[in-house]
């Protein structure tokens, strides 16, 4: 019965997360760059690394292999915040592969 009072307890008082998510989904490009060397290291919680790119975009790397890019609106926007000097962290929230086949998904959540 205490279990049970407990979890309700949770439940009315939910944990708040102070942390402001920039961008939560998929990182783009996946198949054109160094995701395959890597992959085997990535998993939810890794931190890796946002880059501003020569084409405009936010290049996502980690251990300095481009894994993709931040696509659209929202790397234009990290872009900005990057610029004006906040520091951001970036995490792998998800990666989506099947046995012998290249990954499908890489998801990742930016933060402050």
């Amino acid at each position: 019965m205490r279990f049970i009072m407990e979890q309700l307890e949770k439940m009315k008082n939910p944990v708040q997360s102070d942390e402001t998510v920039f961008y939560a989904g998929e990182v783009s490009g996946i198949s054109q760059y160094d995701l395959k060397y890597v992959y085997h290291h990535l998993q939810p919680g890794t931190p890796v690394r946002m880059h501003p790119g020569n084409n405009g975009g936010i290049e996502v790397r980690y251990r300095g292999l481009k894994l993709g890019y931040v696509p659209g609106m929202p790397a234009h926007n990290l872009k900005k915040v990057i610029k004006r000097g906040f520091e951001l962290k970036c995490r792998v929230t998800r990666v989506q592969k099947k046995k012998f086949l290249p990954i499908e998904i890489l998801t990742i959540k930016i933060t402050d």
